[in-house]
């Protein structure tokens, strides 16, 4: 009803305004007196419903009187280096003197608003006038040029025409511009009601509120943005309301021009609730306004809620009180901030990667110095910002930072922050920007600043463990967390029980920090074992005392004997191990069980000691052995280290540094050079290194043995520390000369022995052992020295001439020698393959097959080719993707034996999906024959192609016949040459086989597909249509079944809809060829079709001279009845040639549909193919001249010669004058049997298990 007033009062009002023209594109199309120059079926002016477009539903808003239809042009991305240039060309109109231009535009323009589009890829919207014919070049007035961005609802446009008065002009609306191929988003402009009138209007909007703003203010002025798109609006009055109520409004006197936009800002603040959202709605109201669907801006506006200050955050206010600015979930890791309460986790958590803030709600703070507290988790030393905020998002006013150590457990800390007035503010808390990972907040509490005194550390007694000792010094660091100047400070010590220490410190600025040495008296650590010294402070009137005391435990010894061995197990003394954590980060060495579940990463036993590792955490950590009482001379150092992690990094550089010192302190030994340095790197994950050092003891003492681990990227195991005299032969790795390959003949065996010991070493046994054979056993008669290595080959070969796969194992033996971890190897294996022979045939979908191939440069030999990069067969291909080196990149098959002769080459490839553009997606490949696998070698062309694109899934067929001139042994190699990085190339399929040159002798063949659809070869159909497959008919009878779906909204491409082929035959020149084809074809909603579409549902029998897609085009019988009932289609074909030929079967159907969704399914119940002479071959029906069972042909009666087909119709034996012929050196399948008997062929089929 709506749209028949609309329309019956712009017939009334045409009179009174004086209207020409007027356009409103309700006939539901584009009026054929209107030009539509379109760029392609993709960027297009077209008609675009109100109701069902989402963008005029949900997007492009604010004009409720635009009908029922709009027209729209869509641009945005390149497709196939197509950009878009469309026209909107008006019929031709007479123009009188003050006629104006008036329509209606919105947009949805999200590719020319995105980021990554610069300004010359943006589409550019023009209107443009002509006064004289239609051609581009006749557009020379300009009335309006700009640049859609984003989204804008509907506005109305005018323009004055008085410049073309008494002229008949034409009105081009032009959409065009050089976009580029990313990203895949698109624009799309609307235009309704194109009127010519004498109605100068303007077109007053509402498009922002500035404010009010969420915040924690509830006293705020109202501010709006204001536009007009048309001419000059003189006046106009401005109003507003909150929560519906009052409405307050403001007359603006000052004019509007056209295409401006300006704020306005009501006179009074509106007062607003705390705690409360609120809907602040403005609008703006004026008598030359044209469009009143777009005059209001409505956004809602949140004052949060108000805590009490001092505030102490609990678990129940804690979500309610507090809460992220910004969160965001990736995978299972949420980033920002976020609550948790559970078993897993506790507190505010943060994760980085993202600028997050945890924001309070409001509280009223005093001017002055405030102290915010807290218990904390970091994995690494963080600094934590502490921002005051008064408008949100706005992040300026810094309060205060404090740097916080690393604490795997909560811990508490504090800071104070300076308020510079009395006002309501948010705290935003955030580490700084250079934090990574997870951090944990709890128990905030904000309150005023009181005296409150902190330990931070002991600095001495610095470790955990030492000789046993007196007079210790202690010192320790403090701090004041308070907001007042502290004086008189009393600080205590104690060891365990003993005499307390009291002291006091004269002064401590507000957060600075004071390290103090007790001078009144030591400690006494000359008893052994455990002992605890506790730090603490007793200042009266301090306001927090959880952070009043530290404790540390630390363990006293006596030196240890040499030699000096520990592998960290339970019951040995590992307290007395030092593990220094400089930095106290969450990473440092522990002596632990390493067992996760079922797996036990120790050497030996169950523990070992252990590093951590963390993303961006530098390792820089101790482990140092107890005090050792060694004597002068020479000796080593020996241990084992692996690592569970991956590097994710191949400069991390993970490092163990091996020292030898005469003390403790890991300041006094990082002074000298390490003895060694071993590096992690990914060869070590879950395998045990040996890490040694010979030393030589420059004098009678005690020594410690200190690692120090720097770098990132890798946990670290450290087992087996030795400190002896031992001798020690160790393996430090071995090769073969051979690697997996074909025609290998002997390998020989090297292995590089590495004396670890202390003294030289000759004329021991080194031995090796193939797939657990016996032993083959040498003596080394070259010297070896402490901490040298020697490369041995074995002069005993291992003959692999056989077909198999080998494992070799080395070991060293050597009299006396202390460790036997170290003495074997066990080489990788490695494959003697066997030579193919021929037939030849890959589909890439076994481990073995894959194996045989060798890819290099951006060949892959791939194994799970599926969706768009599915392989042809299976889901093994060869696959390309980039462009090729400047030399070409080669993949080369295993070896084949192949005899000089004629061969065909088959193969299956296609390209990019759906990439059409030759020059970006083209494929340039060779395939030649070699006898070697390198480029030199490959000097037989067997097949080439350049700037090849196959778009679809169906893959090209390619059958190649070639000439090979000498017997030999081949390699295949497959070169690709494309020079355009954007393509990919996949190849599947391959096979090189003697050409078909017998077949079956046609009189009657039959296939009701019951019994012979194994028979059948079946190539792969296009994406809409199923496979053919074994199902039930009419009346429950077998046959084949498959369909084909089509939509209204897609175009089906045309490539290979549904073929099966026949086994080969052997047809003479002028037979005549019978075919009758059975068949039913149903299609749903027929009416959806258009009469082209209807004539492609067919299905038909087609015979080719090859085996190739593309060659069947001789039609023998064609069915296209659609009908419930079961049809018979008949044909008959003469013979143009003697050879060999194939019959296929070939259903095609629909590309799309008018409207809804169509199916055509297809129903094939038999093909028969006979000649009008019978007597040339009998299937046989009663009686057979030979029985088959377990695997062989047992002949029943004299023959003339028996032949062996494969389904293909290739010949692969023939016999004559044997009763019993096996097959059981067959590939399984079907095959056929020919027998010749007095001049008759008798075939049949027999299958090979």
């Amino acid at each position: 009803m709506r749209k028949l007033f609309t329309f019956l009062f712009g017939v009334f009002a045409m009179a009174a305004s004086g209207q020409t023209f007027y356009e409103t594109f309700e006939s539901g199309d584009i009026p054929g007196a209107w030009t539509v120059v379109n760029t392609n079926d993709t960027y297009k002016w077209s008609i675009a419903p109100y109701e069902g477009t989402s963008d005029l539903e949900r997007t492009v808003l604010g004009y409720e009187q635009g009908g029922s239809y709009a027209v729209s042009s869509e641009t945005g991305r390149a497709m196939d280096g197509v950009t878009p240039d469309q026209w909107l060309i008006s019929p031709s109109i007479s123009v009188e003197s003050g006629d104006v231009l008036n329509f209606m535009m919105g947009h949805n323009s999200a590719y020319n608003g995105n980021a990554n589009v610069v300004d010359e890829n943006k589409v550019k919207f023009e209107v443009v006038v002509s006064t004289t014919g239609t051609d581009a070049e006749d557009f020379t007035y300009t009335l309006i040029s700009m640049v859609p961005e984003s989204a804008k609802n509907w506005s109305n446009y005018s323009f004055s025409l008085d410049q073309f008065a008494g002229q008949q002009i034409h009105i081009a609306f032009h959409d065009y511009g050089t976009t580029a191929s990313i990203p895949y988003i698109t624009n799309t402009l609307y235009l309704d009601d194109i009127r010519i009138n004498k109605e100068k209007v303007s077109d007053l909007q509402v498009t922002g509120i500035v404010s009010p703003i969420s915040s924690c203010n509830t006293q705020q002025l109202v501010t709006a943005t204001v536009a007009n798109i048309g001419f000059d609006c003189a006046s106009y009055t401005m109003n507003c309301q909150i929560d519906g109520g009052e409405t307050v409004t403001e007359t603006v006197n000052t004019p509007l021009v056209g295409g401006a936009t300006v704020a306005y800002t009501f006179a009074s603040p509106m007062l607003l609730s705390a705690g409360s959202a609120h809907e602040v709605k403005v609008w703006a109201e004026a008598l030359s306004d044209s469009n009143h669907d777009n005059d209001a801006f409505a956004a809602e506006v949140k004052i949060g809620d108000e805590i009490p200050f001092p505030f102490a955050m609990t678990d129940d206010n804690a979500e309610t009180a507090f809460s992220s600015s910004y969160t965001r979930t990736s995978g299972w890791v949420t980033k920002g901030w976020a609550y948790y309460n559970d078993a897993m986790m506790k507190g505010w958590v943060y994760n980085s990667g993202l600028t997050s803030y945890l924001l309070s709600s409001c509280i009223a703070l005093p001017k002055g110095t405030v102290k915010l507290s807290f218990d904390y988790m970091a994995l690494s030393t963080a600094k934590l910002n502490v921002y005051l905020v008064t408008e949100p998002g706005v992040y300026d006013c810094l309060a205060g930072s404090i740097e916080l150590p690393a604490a795997e457990e909560y811990t508490a800390g504090s800071l104070t922050f300076n308020v510079p007035d009395d006002d309501i503010y948010t705290i935003a808390i955030t580490p700084d920007n250079s934090y990574v990972g997870s951090f944990y907040l709890d128990y905030i509490k904000i309150d005023e600043t009181g005296a409150d005194v902190a330990v931070v550390s002991i600095d001495s007694p610095k470790l955990n463990a030492t000789l046993v000792q007196s007079g210790v010094t202690v010192a320790a660091t403090f701090r004041n967390a308070g907001g007042t100047l502290l004086e008189n400070i009393p600080v205590c010590c104690q060891l365990d029980n003993g005499t307390i220490l009291r002291e006091t410190i004269d002064r401590i600025e507000i957060g600075e920090s004071h390290q103090h040495t007790f001078a009144t008296g030591t400690v006494d650590l000359s008893a052994v074992g455990s002992h605890t010294l506790k730090v603490w402070t007793e200042m009266d009137g301090d306001s927090e005392s959880a952070n009043n005391a530290i404790t540390q435990t630390i363990s006293a010894y006596e030196a240890y004997d040499f030699p000096f061995e520990a592998s960290f197990e339970a019951d040995e003394q590992n307290e007395n191990w030092i593990t220094y954590n400089a930095d106290n980060d969450i990473l440092y060495w522990e002596i632990m069980q390493v067992i996760d579940g079922n797996i036990n990463y120790a050497k030996d036993g169950q523990q070992a000691a252990y590093m951590s590792s963390a993303s961006r955490i530098e390792h820089n950590d101790w482990l140092i052995s107890p005090a050792i009482n060694a004597s002068k001379g020479d000796a080593r150092i020996s241990f084992y280290y692996t690592t569970r992690m991956s590097s994710s990094s191949g400069s991390d550089g993970c490092n163990i540094k091996l020292y030898l010192a005469t003390t403790d302190d890991p300041d006094e030994i990082s002074k000298d050079a390490p003895l060694a340095v071993f590096t992690l790197t990914d060869d070590n994950v879950l395998v045990y290194k040996q890490g040694y050092s010979p030393v030589e003891i420059p004098a009678d003492g005690t020594y410690y043995v200190a690692f120090y681990n720097d770098g990132m990227g890798h946990d670290v195991i450290l087992d087996d520390v030795r400190f002896d005299q031992s001798e020690d032969l160790s393996i430090l790795s071995a090769a073969n000369s051979s690697v997996s390959g074909f025609n290998l003949t002997e390998n020989t065996v090297t292995v590089e022995i590495a004396n670890h010991g202390t003294t030289t070493q000759s004329g021991f046994k080194a031995a090796y052992t193939v797939n657990g054979g016996a032993p083959v056993e040498e003596t080394v008669q070259q010297s070896v020295a402490p901490g040298e290595s020697l490369q041995y080959a074995f002069s005993n070969k291992v003959d692999v001439s056989a077909p198999g796969t080998y494992q070799i194992s080395v070991s060293v033996v050597a009299d006396n020698d202390a460790d036997a971890f170290n003495n074997n190897w066990i080489l990788p294996e490695f494959t003697s393959y066997a030579n193919a022979g021929l037939p030849y045939a890959v589909d890439f979908d076994t481990e073995e097959q894959r194996e045989q191939w060798t890819a290099e440069g951006s060949w892959m030999v791939a194994a799970n080719m599926t969706t768009s990069q599915s392989a042809y067969n299976g889901k093994g291909a060869l696959y390309h993707t980039g462009a090729a080196s400047a030399d070409g990149d080669w993949v080369y098959s295993g070896c084949i034996e192949i005899p000089a002769g004629i061969y065909d080459l088959s193969f299956f490839y296609r390209t990019f999906m759906n990439m059409t553009d030759v020059e970006r997606y083209g494929q340039n490949f060779s395939i030649y024959l070699g006898e070697e696998k390198n480029p030199e070698a490959m000097t037989t062309l067997l097949y080439s192609v350049e700037g090849t694109v196959v778009t679809t899934k169906v893959y090209e067929k390619v059958l190649q016949q070639v000439e090979i001139e000498e017997s030999g042994n081949y390699y295949i190699g497959v070169k690709c040459t494309t020079t355009s990085s954007w393509g990919a190339l996949y190849l599947d399929m391959i096979a090189l086989e003697e050409p078909v040159t017998e077949g079956l002798a046609l009189g009657t063949y039959e296939s009701d597909f019951a019994g012979k659809f194994d028979e059948w070869y079946q190539y792969n159909p296009a994406d809409n249509f199923s496979r053919w497959e074994l199902g039930t008919g009419v009346g429950g009878a077998s046959c084949l079944t498959a369909s084909t779906t089509s939509y209204f909204y897609d175009n089906m491409p045309a490539d290979l809809p549904g073929m099966i082929v026949a086994p080969a035959f052997k047809l003479r020149k002028g037979d005549e060829i019978n075919a009758s084809l059975v068949y039913r074809i149903a299609v749903d909603n027929i009416d959806d079709l258009t009469e082209e579409d209807k004539a492609r549902i067919k299905i038909g029998v087609y015979l080719a001279d090859k085996n190739l897609p593309q060659a069947f085009t001789t039609q023998m019988a064609l069915g296209t009845t659609v009908s419930d009932d079961v049809q018979t289609a008949t044909g008959k074909i003469t013979v143009p040639a003697d050879g060999i030929y194939y019959v296929g079967v070939l259903a095609d159907g629909q590309r799309s549909a008018i409207s809804n969704m169509v199916t055509s399914s297809y129903e094939l119940y038999s093909v028969k193919l006979w000649n009008e002479d019978n007597g040339g071959v009998v299937e046989i029906a009663d009686s057979k001249p030979f029985v088959y069972f377990d695997n062989v042909v047992r002949m029943l009666c004299p023959y003339e010669s028996l032949r062996i087909y494969s389904v293909g119709g290739v010949l692969v034996g023939q016999y004559s004058g044997v009763d019993e012929i096996a097959l059981g050196n067959l590939a399984k399948g079907v095959y056929v049997v020919s027998v010749k008997i007095d001049d008759k062929i008798v075939t049949d089929k027999v299958v090979v298990m």
